[in-house]
């Protein structure tokens, strides 16, 4: 979980040999889906069981893998009964612009992107787009675009064995050193203690 404070909080959950009827192994939606996926009203439930989950492991370790267990599948069961329009992608005209730049930026987080070039894209100044941004998310553009990096270097850290060179290079950073300085300061350590804290003798 990354909370710098308490206006976003970020859960990263893994699943290896994930097997669901209709669906290729590890899995959960058609391959054409978009990365980000609104919860609609179960989001209230959803949060709950990963915060059950992420307490029960801070607490009990490996001992509360059993517990794990039957939350996410909980958790899997109300995931793919989500309403299958909530999986399509929201044509952008029917989104407000906050909600446009946010999709965006959901989309290519690993591209190089500065306010400039993203004020450029949405036709605005970049003050006007950090104003507006920060007025309905309370993070800049650039903020929440780093934030969104560093939830997706957190699930690389703890499922796969990727190198922390790779995993910057994955989420927009040609620095290493740039990104595990970045990263330490946001999650309050680094990258490479993070894994070990989560991962242990699993990718060793």
């Amino acid at each position: 979980m990354a909370e710098v404070n308490s206006d976003m909080v970020v859960y990263c959950c893994g699943i290896k040999e994930l097997h669901i009827k209709g669906m290729e192994k590890n899995r959960l939606f058609d391959i054409d889906s978009p990365a980000v996926i609104s919860s609609g009203d179960k989001h209230d439930m959803i949060e709950q069981l990963l915060a059950i989950m992420f307490l029960q492991i801070k607490e009990n370790g490996n001992k509360a893998s059993e517990t794990c267990r039957y939350l996410l599948s909980t958790l899997l069961t109300l995931i793919v009964k989500l309403p299958r329009e909530t999986i399509k992608t929201i044509p952008y005209k029917k989104l407000t612009l906050v909600e446009q730049v946010k999709q965006y930026l959901d989309a290519h987080y690993a591209e190089n992107i500065t306010l400039d070039n993203l004020a450029f894209r949405f036709n605005l100044s970049p003050y006007y787009l950090s104003h507006l941004f920060k007025q309905e998310t309370h993070f800049s553009p650039i903020h929440y675009l780093i934030r969104r990096r560093i939830g997706e270097a957190q699930s690389l850290l703890t499922y796969t064995n990727y190198s922390i060179s790779k995993i910057a290079g994955l989420v927009g950073y040609d620095n290493a050193n740039y990104f595990s300085t970045l990263f330490t300061k946001m999650i309050g350590i680094s990258p490479s203690l993070y894994r070990t804290s989560w991962v242990g003798e699993k990718l060793s």
